[in-house]
């Protein structure tokens, strides 16, 4: 268990180790190498997720002051769930800081930060602020897809590969009359059907089962 432990650290903190040797790098001295080697996309999400941590604390504080006692009792769920929250990232952060662990923590942690911030807001009135979040979180999936979206588009526009025929094709006739075409070169491409590998049809040595040949065939050795 220990092995397996230290070598998803290593992986995702330091891949330049050893796996065979035991991670012991405290989070100062391999997060400064860990956080240049992420994507812009992983290093905003990070920083929003240190953001609304501090922004909780100083909420939680600020209402503490003002309500006393009584603010834990009034936001005893809310309290909870940020709690899960950040257990959950710190344990993605200190015993496996791959990113692909850590999406889910971090993405449940800021919308429950986004809906808290929107909600104060929308009781002050100031529905435009839900307008321009919409427009800044689409923005940074823009920003970040855009290349992966030129790619598809490329893809999804590129004409057809032109019509190809076998380099060679025989014939091979059941005892009815049935024609099976056969490629020697797995290269079947818009040969006419039905059509088959020469190695495989050989192999298979295959029997039509009834009268069609949608009905089927048996192999070789399982032909009753």
């Amino acid at each position: 268990m220990k092995f397996q432990e230290s070598a998803i650290m290593v992986m995702a903190a330091d891949p330049t180790q050893s796996y065979g040797r035991p991670f012991a790098e405290s989070v100062l001295q391999w997060f400064p190498k860990w956080f240049p080697r992420q994507t812009i996309f992983q290093k905003t999400f990070f920083l929003s997720t240190i953001t609304a941590t501090l922004a909780f604390v100083v909420m939680g504080i600020t209402m503490m002051i003002r309500q006393g006692i009584g603010f834990f009792s009034k936001y005893l769920f809310h309290i909870i769930l940020a709690a899960t929250g950040v257990c959950g990232i710190s344990l993605w952060l200190l015993k496996g800081p791959d990113f692909r662990f850590g999406y889910g923590f971090m993405s449940i942690y800021c919308i429950f930060f986004l809906a808290i911030l929107l909600n104060y807001f929308l009781k002050k009135k100031l529905q435009i602020v839900g307008w321009f979040a919409a427009v800044f979180m689409g923005s940074i999936g823009l920003f970040y897809y855009a290349r992966e979206l030129i790619v598809v588009n490329k893809i999804l526009l590129k004409p057809p590969i032109p019509y190809q025929m076998p380099e060679e094709m025989t014939e091979a006739h059941f005892p009815d009359g049935t024609i099976v075409y056969i490629v020697k070169h797995d290269d079947s491409w818009n040969a006419p059907l039905p059509v088959a590998n020469e190695n495989e049809f050989k192999e298979l040595n295959p029997s039509k089962i009834g009268v069609s040949i949608q009905e089927g065939f048996y192999c070789g050795r399982s032909r009753p």
